[in-house]
C-alpha cells in the first residue's frame, strides 16, 4: 500500500509540473505586464497601414500622410505623391507601439497643456480603425511630453514626438536608384558614348558589352549592392529636367527598367532624375566613384582556374626545356611522376594545386599594350579533370617592376590578367618540388615563396 500511495503521489506531482509547463508558459511575466501596462496605446506596428501627421498652427497646418503599399513597401501620399522611407515609417510605427507614459495626468486642463489645439496630431491606421496621438507641451522637466491618447493624458518621453516631428524630405526615400541586387538580370551604363553592359545568365554573370567576356560575380554584386545603397544628398525639386551625360538602366527580373539619369558634374554633386519621377535630386560625386565610369578590368573574371583541387586528376608544368607531368592514382589516390621512379610527396602536390585553383588575378588587361614584355622565360601549368583540361601561360612582365602577366583562354575568348610578383613561383617545372625526401616532412617551398617566408 505505501508503494502505490507513494506512487500515486509521484504521477499527481507529474502531472501538476506539466499542467503549469504548458499552461503558464505562455503567459507574459510579472515584469511583462507591467510593461504592457504603461505603455499608453495598444497596437502592433506590423498592422499599421497608415500613419498621418499633422502640425503647424491652426490657420497653416501641415499633412504629411504614408501609405503602406501591397508590395510591403511605403508611399507618401501628402504634401507629394513620392515614394516614403519604409524603414523610418516601420520604425515609428514599432515606437509608438512601446511608447510608455510615465505618469498619468489627473484631471488635465487640455487648453492649459496645449492639448486643444495639439501642436502635433499623429493617426496610425491599421484597417478600420485609427488611432489618434495628441501632442502637447513639453511638461517642467523639458524630458517629457503631454500626450493624450484614447481620452487619457500621459506625461511621456519626448522621443517619438522629436521622431514624428521631422521636415518632409525626411520621410523621402532617398535611395537614387530603388532595387534589391538579388532581382537584377541586366544592367547597363552609358557615359560619353561609351558603355558597359552586364547580364545574369545559367552559370553566372557576363560581360555582354563592350567585349564579350565571363564576369567576376562576386565584383558584380558588390557593384549593384553600391547601385542600391546610392543615395541623394538633398532633393534640388519636385520637378525638373537634366541633359543626361549618363545613364545607369537596370531591368529586373519582371521585366521592369528603372533607368537613373546624371547630368555632368558640378561643385561636386551630379543632378540626377529616376524614370518615372518628376523629382530631381543631387548626388555626391564622390559617392560615384566606381560606379562612373566602372572599371570593366574590375569586373571581368579573375579565377584563372575554374577546377576544384580534390577534382584535378593531372597536372602539368613546362618551363623551358624542364616539363614535368604528374597523374593521380584513382584507387590509391596517389601521385606519380611521368618517367620517374622517384616517390612523390602527395602533400606536395596537392599543395601546388589548392594554390593554383585558388588562385585570382588582381586585375584584368588589355590583350596586347606598350606595358607588354617579353620574359627571358616562357612557361605553362595545365590541370585536368577527365577530359577536360585548363591552361594557363605566364607570358610577360606588367611593365610595373613588380607584377607578372598570365595569358588566358576559355571559352574561346583571350585574356591577359595581371598577377603578384610572387606567382612565378606556381611555374616552377623542377621535380624536385613534388619527391619526397628533399625537404622537411611537410615543408612547402612553394607556399612559403607565395607567402613570402624566408629560410
Amino acid at each position: 500500500m505505501r508503494v502505490r500511495s507513494t506512487l500515486i503521489l509521484a504521477s499527481l506531482v507529474l502531472a501538476l509540473g506539466a499542467y503549469l509547463w504548458f499552461v503558464e508558459r505562455g503567459r507574459p511575466t510579472a515584469d511583462e505586464r507591467s510593461e504592457h501596462a504603461r505603455r499608453v496605446v495598444r497596437l502592433t506596428a506590423g498592422d499599421v497601414e497608415r500613419i498621418a501627421i499633422t502640425r503647424g498652427p491652426v490657420a497653416q497646418r501641415e499633412m504629411i500622410e504614408l501609405v503602406r503599399d501591397d508590395k510591403g513597401g511605403w508611399r507618401m501620399v501628402a504634401p507629394v505623391t513620392a515614394r516614403a522611407d519604409a524603414g523610418r515609417a516601420a520604425g515609428l510605427a514599432t515606437q509608438i507601439e512601446f511608447l510608455e507614459g510615465e505618469r498619468q495626468v489627473a484631471d488635465p486642463d487640455l487648453k492649459a497643456l496645449g492639448l486643444d489645439p495639439p501642436r502635433l496630431l499623429a493617426e496610425l491606421g491599421t484597417g478600420e480603425q485609427t488611432l489618434t496621438l495628441r501632442f502637447g507641451h513639453d511638461d517642467p522637466t523639458g524630458r517629457r511630453v503631454y500626450l493624450e491618447a484614447g481620452g487619457e493624458v500621459h506625461a511621456a518621453d519626448r522621443s517619438v514626438l522629436d521622431a514624428l516631428d521631422k521636415p518632409v524630405a525626411e520621410f523621402r526615400d532617398r535611395r537614387a536608384l530603388p532595387i534589391e541586387s538579388f532581382r537584377v538580370q541586366h544592367v547597363a551604363f552609358e557615359w560619353r558614348e561609351q558603355g558597359l553592359m552586364l547580364s545574369r545568365k545559367k552559370g553566372g554573370w557576363f560581360i555582354e558589352a563592350p567585349i564579350g567576356a565571363a564576369a567576376d560575380g562576386q565584383e558584380v554584386e558588390r557593384l549593384l549592392q553600391s547601385l542600391a545603397e546610392l543615395r541623394a544628398e538633398a532633393l534640388v525639386a519636385d520637378s525638373g529636367q537634366i541633359e543626361a551625360a549618363a545613364r545607369i538602366v537596370v531591368t529586373l527580373d519582371d521585366g521592369e527598367q528603372r533607368t537613373l539619369s546624371l547630368a555632368e558634374p558640378s561643385e561636386g554633386r551630379r543632378r540626377a532624375v529616376l524614370s518615372g519621377e518628376p523629382f530631381l535630386i543631387a548626388i555626391k560625386q564622390a559617392d560615384l566613384a566606381g560606379l562612373l565610369p566602372p572599371d570593366p578590368g574590375l569586373l571581368r573574371d579573375r579565377q584563372v582556374f575554374h577546377l576544384r583541387a580534390d577534382s584535378v586528376e593531372a597536372l602539368v608544368v613546362r618551363r623551358g626545356e624542364q616539363r614535368i607531368s604528374l597523374q593521380k592514382d584513382g584507387a590509391h589516390s596517389s601521385w606519380r611522376l611521368s618517367g620517374s621512379e622517384h616517390t612523390v610527396a602527395g602533400h606536395k602536390v596537392d599543395a601546388r594545386i589548392r594554390a593554383l585553383t585558388e588562385l585570382r588575378a588582381e586585375r584584368v588587361a588589355p590583350l596586347a599594350g606598350n606595358d607588354a614584355h617579353p620574359l627571358p622565360v616562357h612557361a605553362v601549368v595545365q590541370l585536368r579533370v577527365g577530359k577536360r583540361t585548363e591552361g594557363v601561360d605566364l607570358v610577360a612582365y606588367t611593365g610595373e617592376g613588380a607584377g607578372r602577366r598570365l595569358r588566358l583562354t576559355r571559352h574561346g575568348q583571350t585574356a591577359q590578367l595581371i598577377c603578384k610578383a610572387e606567382v612565378e613561383a606556381l611555374f616552377s617545372a623542377d621535380e624536385k618540388d613534388f619527391l619526397s625526401g628533399l625537404a622537411e616532412p611537410g615543408h612547402d617551398h612553394v607556399h612559403d615563396h607565395l607567402h613570402g617566408h624566408e629560410h
